[in-house]
């Protein structure tokens, strides 16, 4: 994968900053030492330049001055610098210059490291990034099979922070709620699409052939298998930097698929129509008689089929759920055979 170029603009870089406030440090100090040497101690040149040091370094490291010249991100921290006097320009599609940017060029560290910076170059506010916490997105996202049968598949993806100082610097510009957008879209768009070219089989049955008698656990479906795979693969692998993280600044690392369950009115159907089929079996049982000793009236069939099953039903009528769901059909005086 290649990196996007540079959008333009002349940048120094870091360690040209750490020299360059380096230098300004020992110009102040002989500046103090020069002063000394001029209103103190006229006589004496290398002791005025040597107190100077001393006076100088402790304003340094015993006042807020060291944070002028220095920064220092602890472990796992990076940050941002701005520097008001330079603008950055900017490419547009074209590749003309479109002028600066609204924002001030920005200088990336990545911690731990002690930096030099310049007295007027500040940290951007609410703009420090903890390089290991991850931003979790992910949900219960109801698809639907190519069948038509609605399905909810469990989804969950960890964001973090790539250490590398062009992705800080996408992660710091952009805003948290647009990254984690871009990544949601494309993960459900993603499951929609693929879902609907799988049967409700391919979800949720094992065939034949994939299992194994000596296998301890039962072996996921096909149609799983595929699902989370491609998955797992949406942002190009857990070795791979794509595109999209770069230019977002976050790695997606392994995106997963935790489970996939049938819709619950499916199930409640399912349900509805195995227990109906099953009262009518036994309705069919009851009625069926020999000459030497008839069957049943359907009426007292349909009762006791209701009763085996911890339902009893009034002997004037009988439900027939497999046929039309909540229709109930009344048996009539003068319908007594049903």
């Amino acid at each position: 994968m290649k990196l996007p170029k540079r959008s333009g603009g002349y940048e120094i870089r870091g360690d040209l900053h750490d020299l360059i406030s380096l230098a300004l440090v020992l110009a102040i100090g002989a500046f103090f030492g020069w002063v000394t040497n001029k209103t103190i101690l006229p006589d004496y040149q290398w002791e005025s330049y040597m107190f100077g040091a001393v006076v100088w370094t402790v304003i340094l490291f015993f006042t807020p001055a060291i944070d002028m010249f220095v920064i220092y991100p602890r472990q796992n921290y990076s940050l941002a610098l701005e520097d008001p006097f330079r603008r950055k320009p900017v490419l547009d599609t074209d590749k003309k210059l479109t002028g600066p940017q609204p924002t001030k060029t920005m200088r990336v560290i990545i911690g731990p490291r002690v930096a030099g910076k310049l007295p007027w170059q500040g940290i951007v506010q609410g703009k420090v990034i903890h390089m290991v916490r991850a931003i979790n997105i992910g949900g219960n996202l109801e698809c639907q099979t190519e069948e038509g049968i609605k399905v909810f598949v469990k989804w969950l993806i960890y964001l973090t922070a790539i250490a590398r100082e062009d992705c800080v610097m996408n992660l710091i510009r952009n805003d948290e709620q647009a990254v984690k957008g871009e990544f949601e879209a494309k993960a459900k768009g993603f499951i929609l699409r693929f879902v609907k070219t799988l049967s409700y089989d391919d979800l949720f049955f094992v065939a034949g052939d994939d299992h194994d008698d000596n296998e301890q656990t039962m072996p996921l479906p096909s149609g799983q298998v595929k699902l989370r795979e491609k998955f797992r693969n949406l942002f190009g692998g857990p070795d791979i930097l794509s595109d999209i993280e770069v230019h977002n600044g976050v790695y997606s690392g392994e995106p997963l698929i935790e489970g996939i369950t049938p819709h619950p009115d499916y199930m409640a159907a399912v349900q509805a129509k195995a227990i109906a089929e099953k009262h009518r079996e036994a309705i069919d049982a009851y009625t069926v008689g020999t000459p030497e000793k008839p069957g049943m009236h359907r009426d007292v069939a349909a009762n006791l089929a209701a009763s085996d099953r911890g339902k009893p039903m009034p002997a004037n009528y009988y439900n027939l759920e497999g046929m039309k769901k909540g229709a109930r059909f009344w048996i009539g005086a003068g319908n007594q055979r049903g």
